[in-house]
């Protein structure tokens, strides 16, 4: 996989989960999502990210 692969823009992160970017720049503020600072540009791994969606899972309670 070459990193093209592996680590994501916020763009890219928008179109996966789907979120709005302005919501990805405010998680990103306030450190609610793991990301990387390089060159004054947000970049997401992509491993990372979907442990960090399976963490952030809320699990339903069943119906007796």
């Amino acid at each position: 996989m070459n990193n093209s692969e592996t680590y994501l823009t916020v763009k890219d992160l928008g179109e996966m989960l789907p979120l709005k970017n302005t919501h990805i720049y405010t998680m990103i503020q306030k450190k609610q999502i793991p990301f990387i600072k390089l060159g004054g540009k947000y970049f997401f791994d992509k491993n990372e990210i979907m442990c960090w969606v399976e963490q952030s899972k809320v699990s339903a309670l069943k119906n007796n």
